[in-house]
Order: structure tokens, then C-alpha cells, then sequence
């Protein structure tokens, strides 16, 4: 019977669900006409992701789908954009049919050259080959399943192309107009990229004249499969940004396995394992009867169901990790808790419980969340909060848990936790902060690259800002900004009294913005921000080290 069981268990985290199931086609009404693109389901009851540029200037934008073999529309409108990254998240006005995909909470250490990866989405190609096949007209009893059932395509992972504005995966899985916005799949069915763009041949109309008096051919120089994914990596921080939760697996996809895949099979052996045991002593039992050599079970021994953890020493990245309390403004060490990492776990919680660690917030619970160490690394549990435990925007609970990384963010209710790196003091046994650098880079309108490091300093004393930098177009600012929209003196970042990275208007004309947002002459906060905007010119930052 256990072995029956275990066998039921090892074919069902097995088990592959259709990865078409939550794509949809984005059908959008502008201006200029109508177009399409690719989009996919991350969260209930209606949340897509799709480009930027496939719903940009939209008057309209529609998600269509197949329901009881029809096909069906529901209205859509944006709830967050990017430009830079060419994002978008959609909320439709009615509930989606189909499954809610997965996402994988990887970087870039975790995708390598040659993985194979899926896309799928809705190519116009395809739209004009199928009508071709028809005459041009489509078979009227099939018209909307034809439309409506998505392509699919395989290749492998080339390179990552990093840049100021995103990371970008290339690959080979071929992609075309009406890809864009379509979900990049990983070996593991979770989505690792969002498709944006392709290569194409571009032959002038006077080259093709002369090619043909010259030669009477015209040769073109095919570019190949040369296709390119928005890195999940920006999807997860506009979805954090909205406080849109969703399912993310973290860690590499090994063999079309992921972690937790891995852990069921792992699961299912043990149980197998198991039940051969306990067969093994009933038969003893039966064997040699209530007498001599008869199997009889002590009631004192613990049967401890909780597997070991890995002994290896932990990675310094992992014992140097700090949760920085942003309101609170303190820091909390988590190398000091080596025993507790390896044990139950360190306790985050409000006070007047046994937390280990004390979050002085009412959103948080008396026992809130636990982090303890898996193999080298550090994974945090929901611990049966009443408003829940949220990293980087992903939900952890109890039998899901995420890994922290520095440059995360961890949200206990409404509390937030900045999960940064620490430097180990081996021979003092303590852990001290990394010094923090930001980038801030872009362009002026004139087209001049504007790239400038701000390294963190101490917490502003006696005044409300620590200055760090100046921005204006005077010359001697610290960051020249060659604008007429753009004040000699217009802004300035520092640390502000609880050491976090902040910036204030200096009374600029054109006016100072975070994230689309103006500020005035009280610091704002900047530290987890995308864009700041000085007049009509827009920088972007991001965390460094």
C-alpha cells in the first residue's frame, strides 16, 4: 500500500501541465487601426503580462481566449507600465479561464548557455500562412480555434545581454510579430523570460533592382535564430511594485526538474523506502509470532520526520546576509543566529512572543516568519502570520518557502525588510554591512550618456539629509544635466536620518520625480525606486552592490 502510494506521488510531480493553458492573444485598438500580440496569466482572477510596446497608444486592448469552444474576449486596461523594460501588467474586467503560470526566481548565475527553453505565443506569420492554406478565408467552423491556438517553438538559451535599461536573455526558440509579449519557458514549465523582439532581413527596394539587372537573383543574408526575452527578473520587480503576489520557484531547473519537483520525488523515495522497512519488520512479526525474534515496536523512541540539513558550511554570501528594517530603521545580523539557522530556525516576530528577531510593527505576528538554512543557503517560511509574509512580491507560506537573496525585499504584513550583504569578520566573529552603491544612468536630450555611483554614507545629523550629490545643469554640480528643463541647482540624494538613501528638490522649476511621483524639500526615500526624473530628463537606478 505505501509503495502504491510513493508511485502515485513520484508520477504526479511528474506530471507536466499544458504550458499553452494561461497564454492568451492581446488584441489592441488604436489610432492607426488594430494589432495583437502575445500575453500570459500570472495571478487571479485576471492579471496578464505582455510588452510595452504591444499595447502602447492602445484606445482599447482586449484578451482573447477559446470558452466552450467559442471564441471570447474581455476587456483589459493597464495597471503598470515600463517603457525601459518593455513591460506591461494588464487586469481584464472578468475573471480568465485557464491556470495561472508559473514563475522562476532566478538570476543570472541560475540560466546558463544551451538550457532549452519554449516559446509560445501567437505569431502573425502564422495568421498568413494558415490563410494562404484557406485561399485567404478561413474555414468559418474552425476560424476561432485556428486563431486561438497558440505557437510553439524550442531552442536554447545563447547568452544574457545585460543593459542600463534590463536584462535580456537570447535564445533560439524562433519568435515573430505577434510573439511579443508571449512567455519564455524554462525545461521546468516556468517562465524565465517574456519575449519582445526578433531578428529580421532587411533588403532595400534599389539593392533588389540591381541584384536582379546584375544578376537576374536576389541573395539574402539569413540572420538565423537570433531572439530575445525580457528577463523574468524585471517581471517580478513591476509585480512588486504593484504588490501583486504570485507563484515563483526558486533555483535552477535541473533535468525539467525544479527544487520542489526534485523534493516530491525525494519525498516519494523516503516514502518508498519507507514502506519496504516496515514490511520488512511486519514480516519478522509474523515470522516469529509473539515469542523469541517477534518485532515489537518501542513507545519511547521519536520518530524524527523532519530531514537533516546539509552540514556543509554555509556560503559566506548566506552567513553575511542583514535585514535591514526600512521604518524602524535598525539592522539585524543574521550570522549572529548560526545555531538557530541550523536548528528551528530564527523567529521573526512583534514583540511579546519568542521571536528571535523583534519587527516593532502591529501588521506583524508574535511569530511571524521563520529563516533557516537549506544546504548553503537561507530560506524563509510564512510562519502562520494572520497578514502573511510576502519576498520581492512572491507569497511564502508554510510549505513554500522562498530563498533570500540580497537585493531582495521581505514584507512581513506591512513591515518591510531590506535583504541585503554583509562582510564577515572571522576573527572578531561579527558581520558588518557592506558599503551600498547605486547606479544612476541614462541619457540627457541631447543624447550624452549621463553615468554616475552614489555610495551610501552615514545617517544624517543635525540636519535631514547627509548630502552625497548635487544634480543641476550648473557646472559644477555633481551630476551635470545639460537640459534647459533641467535647474542649475535642482536636486540633491543623500542618507536621510535612519540611513536610507533619499533625495529632495533644492526648488527646481520643472520639479523633481520618483518613480513618476514629485518630491519637495523633505527627503523622500529612493533606496527600492526605478526612475528618477529631474524636468524632462529621465535617469535610471539601480543597487550596485
Amino acid at each position: 500500500m505505501f509503495t502504491i502510494l510513493a508511485l502515485i506521488t513520484l508520477f504526479w510531480s511528474l506530471a507536466r501541465e499544458d504550458i499553452e493553458d494561461g497564454v492568451y492573444r492581446i488584441v489592441v485598438t488604436t489610432d492607426d487601426g488594430m494589432g495583437h500580440g502575445s500575453g500570459f496569466k500570472v495571478a487571479e482572477p485576471g492579471i496578464v503580462i505582455t510588452n510595452n510596446h504591444v499595447i502602447d497608444g492602445a484606445t482599447r486592448i482586449q484578451v482573447a481566449f477559446m470558452a466552450e469552444g467559442q471564441g471570447s474576449f474581455v476587456e483589459a486596461r493597464v495597471l503598470w507600465y515600463n517603457s525601459d523594460k518593455d513591460l506591461a501588467i494588464l487586469r481584464t474586467n472578468a475573471p480568465l479561464p485557464g491556470k495561472t503560470v508559473e514563475l522562476a526566481g532566478v538570476g543570472t548565475a541560475e540560466l546558463s548557455k544551451t538550457e532549452s527553453v519554449t516559446a509560445v505565443g501567437f505569431p502573425g506569420i502564422a495568421d498568413r500562412v494558415a490563410r494562404g492554406l484557406e485561399r485567404g478565408v478561413f474555414d468559418p467552423a474552425t476560424r476561432d480555434r485556428t486563431l486561438l491556438d497558440p505557437t510553439v517553438s524550442s531552442g536554447t538559451i545563447q547568452r544574457l545581454v545585460p543593459t542600463v535599461q534590463r536584462l535580456t536573455i537570447q535564445h533560439s526558440a524562433n519568435i515573430n510579430g505577434g510573439n511579443s509579449g508571449g512567455p519564455l519557458f524554462d525545461a521546468c514549465n516556468r517562465v524565465v523570460g517574456v519575449n519582445t523582439l526578433g531578428t529580421r532581413s532587411t533588403v532595400g527596394a534599389r539593392d533588389i533592382y540591381n541584384a536582379l539587372v546584375n544578376a537576374g537573383q536576389v541573395t539574402v543574408n539569413d540572420p538565423g535564430d537570433l531572439e530575445f526575452a525580457v528577463h523574468v527578473r524585471e517581471v517580478l520587480l513591476g509585480l512588486s511594485e504593484k504588490e501583486i503576489p504570485v507563484s515563483v520557484t526558486p533555483g535552477r531547473c535541473r533535468g525539467g526538474l525544479d527544487v520542489y519537483e526534485l523534493t516530491a520525488i525525494g519525498s516519494s523515495m523516503a516514502l518508498a523506502f519507507m514502506s519496504v522497512v516496515f514490511a520488512g519488520f511486519y514480516w519478522r512479526k509474523d515470522a516469529g509470532g509473539a515469542g523469541q525474534g517477534a518485532f515489537v515496536p518501542d513507545p519511547d523512541i521519536e520518530i524524527d520526520t523532519d530531514f537533516p540539513v546539509d552540514a556543509t558550511p554555509p556560503a559566506p554570501s548566506a552567513a553575511g546576509i542583514l535585514l535591514r528594517d526600512v521604518a524602524g530603521g535598525r539592522t539585524h545580523s543574521l550570522s549572529r543566529f548560526d545555531t538557530e539557522l541550523r536548528g528551528a530556525g530564527v523567529v521573526l516576530g512583534r514583540a511579546g512572543g519568542d521571536a528571535t528577531i523583534v519587527i516593532d510593527d502591529p501588521s506583524v505576528s508574535r511569530r511571524h516568519a521563520r529563516i533557516r538554512y537549506h544546504g548553503n543557503d537561507m530560506v524563509v517560511h510564512d510562519d502562520g502570520s494572520t497578514n502573511g509574509t510576502r519576498l520581492d512580491g512572491a507569497v511564502v507560506t508554510r510549505t513554500q518557502g522562498q530563498f533570500l537573496r540580497p537585493g531582495s525585499v521581505l514584507h512581513l504584513g506591512n513591515a518591510e525588510l531590506s535583504v541585503e550583504p554583509g562582510e564577515i569578520n572571522r576573527r572578531a566573529g561579527s558581520t558588518t554591512a557592506g558599503k551600498r552603491k547605486w547606479l544612476l544612468s541614462g541619457f540627457d536630450l541631447r543624447g550624452t550618456t549621463i553615468q554616475h555611483t552614489v555610495a551610501e554614507s552615514g545617517p544624517a545629523k543635525g540636519s535631514e539629509l547627509n548630502v552625497i550629490c548635487t544634480i543641476g545643469r550648473s557646472a559644477d554640480s555633481d551630476i551635470v544635466i545639460d537640459d534647459d528643463s533641467v535647474s542649475r541647482r535642482h536636486a540633491q540624494i543623500g542618507m536621510n536620518r535612519h540611513g536610507e538613501l533619499s533625495i529632495i528638490d533644492l526648488g527646481s522649476s520643472n520639479g523633481t520625480f520618483v518613480d513618476h511621483k514629485q518630491v519637495g524639500s523633505v527627503p523622500v526615500q529612493i533606496r527600492n525606486a526605478k526612475i528618477l526624473s529631474f524636468g524632462r530628463t529621465e535617469l535610471t537606478i539601480s543597487l550596485q552592490s
